[in-house]
Parts: C-alpha cells; sequence; structure tokens
C-alpha cells in the first residue's frame, strides 16, 4: 500500500518497530540491524546500494574518514573541472598517500604523500619506484641537457715532427718547431651518439705577429676514411692567451655508428720555437637520444 505522510505525526522522533519495506527492494529500512538497502530487500551494510550511485551538485563529493583519526578524510569528487581523488585533513593518516590493495592486502601500487609513486614497494624514493623488472614497450626520451667534453693539453699525441712538448704552468702543448715545416698533434673526440654539437672553443696562445694556430674538430668515415671539419678556430694576432669559439658547427648530429670523431691542432707555416701553444678544448653539446 501507500505511505501516507499526511498522518504521520509532526514533529519528534519517529520510531519503527519493524523492517521498513518499500516496493519490495525499491528501498528497505532494517531497524533491527540498522542498515538500509536500495535495491535490495536484504542490506548487508549499512548502505547498500545494488546498482548505479549518481551524484550531482556542485557539492557531490564521497568522504570516507579516518577510523582513527576523524581529522582525516579520504575525499572523491571534482574540481576546476578535473575528477580527483584526494587524502587530506590533518593528524594521523592525513599524509600518508594511497595504497592501491590486491589479495590478502598485498600492495600494488604506493602514492605517498609527497607525490613518489612505488610498484612493488610502500616506500618508493623516488617519483618513480619500481622494486622489481620492468617493460616498456615504447621509447624513453631523456629531456634535452646541455654538456661539455673538455680536453686538456695531455690529451693530444704528436704527429709528423717530434719537437712537441708539454711545459708547466698548466698543462700547454707547445710547437717548438726548430726546423723547417709544419707541425701538429691530433687527440681522439668521443661523445654520445645522438649528441648535437653546438659549440666549440679552445684556449690558444700565441705570441706570434706573422703565424696563427688552428685547432679542428674533424669527423672521418668509418667506410671511407674520409674527413670534413665539423668546426674551427685560429688564434688571432699575438695576444698571448686567448679562448676562441665557434658556433657555426656544421654536420651537428654524433653518428657514432658511421662516424668517428677527432682534434687536430697545427700551427700555419714554421715559426721560431714557443710562439704557439694548446691548453685545452671544448665541445658543448645537447643530448635528446632516447633510452635503448
Amino acid at each position: 500500500g501507500l505511505l501516507d505522510t499526511a498522518r504521520m505525526p509532526s514533529g519528534g522522533d519517529w520510531a519503527l518497530g519493524s523492517s521498513l519495506r518499500f516496493d519490495f527492494d525499491t528501498l528497505t529500512i532494517d531497524s533491527f540491524n540498522n542498515r538500509i538497502g536500495i535495491g535490495t530487500a536484504n542490506p548487508s551494510h549499512e548502505l547498500d546500494v545494488v546498482g548505479a550511485l549518481n551524484l550531482s551538485g556542485p557539492t557531490a563529493r564521497v568522504i570516507v574518514r579516518n577510523p582513527n583519526n576523524s581529522g582525516a578524510s579520504f575525499t572523491l569528487n571534482w574540481l576546476n573541472d578535473v575528477g580527483r581523488i584526494r587524502i587530506g585533513g590533518s593528524g594521523a593518516g592525513a599524509g600518508n598517500g594511497f595504497d592501491f590493495q590486491g589479495i590478502g592486502n598485498a600492495s600494488l601500487l604506493r602514492i605517498t604523500g609527497g607525490g613518489n609513486i612505488g610498484i612493488g614497494t610502500t616506500s618508493p624514493a623516488a617519483p618513480l619506484h619500481v622494486n622489481g623488472d620492468a617493460r616498456i614497450d615504447g621509447t624513453i626520451t631523456i629531456p634535452t641537457t646541455t654538456r661539455t667534453l673538455t680536453l686538456s693539453a695531455c690529451s693530444f699525441a704528436t704527429q709528423n715532427r717530434t719537437e712537441h712538448i708539454f711545459a708547466g704552468g698548466g698543462p700547454q702543448l707547445i710547437f717548438s718547431l726548430l726546423g723547417s715545416g709544419d707541425g701538429s698533434a691530433m687527440a681522439s673526440v668521443v661523445l654520445p651518439d645522438g649528441a648535437i654539437v653546438t659549440k666549440f672553443a679552445a684556449a690558444l696562445r700565441d705570441i706570434s705577429t706573422t703565424t696563427n694556430i688552428t685547432v679542428e674538430l674533424i669527423r672521418n668515415d668509418f667506410a671511407t676514411v674520409s674527413s670534413a671539419t665539423m668546426a674551427s678556430v685560429s688564434s688571432t694576432g699575438d695576444g698571448g692567451f686567448q679562448v676562441r669559439t665557434d658556433t657555426s658547427v656544421s654536420n651537428t648530429v654524433i653518428d657514432s655508428h658511421l662516424q668517428y670523431y677527432a682534434l687536430v691542432q697545427f700551427p700555419d707555416g714554421s715559426p721560431s720555437s714557443l710562439l704557439h701553444a694548446v691548453r685545452a678544448v671544448q665541445i658543448t653539446y645537447t643530448i635528446i637520444t632516447p633510452l635503448p
């Protein structure tokens, strides 16, 4: 039959002496077990809903409070057009994060209050901490970073002539050409595959008014042994120690599968002794190569 609310007493409390059921299982109030069922005639929890639960409106949310501290709560709602799951409040449990669990309360994924994510661990020590193997069907790309490779004078080996010496005052490769003709020195360069060279610089000494010293970054083809200059700097004048820079680098991408790289330095002409020296060379590059 119908429940006529006009016949119900107004004011005060209502008390049910037995369970109340609307349309068999539309709504059931189990007064003996203090349970309410929607869509079920036999609710097994304080609120037992069989079917969809639709919450709407600006204040719609589900709030679950920590049984050990009512000041800490778990909230499911919308905020600024973004669905959110939030742990908040104050006191015990408010900053402990989330734990996604499997059978036997086994932790499958933990998100700490500080934002770290742990898979296979409940104490992630990094933004992503995986305790176990990981498989990624795709590409992991490292954000672009700028790095510098510095080669001192000690990295060079002399070529053609034997008059090149190392001197004090910091490592310097000094061209002491006591005879006719020029000399040169070479150093191997190893950069990460896929690196992009952006700048080439050399710290030089030149006290000659008639000749200069040049340092080149060259690439060599592994199959044909042909070479090409990527960047080049030369001293100017007789200003003593000087740093020369070249940012107009050609063939900038390092391809260690097909190429190998080296530095070559040489004075032009035949200066008298101790007029030219190389202290160090710097190669600046960016690396954006994905991890294999």
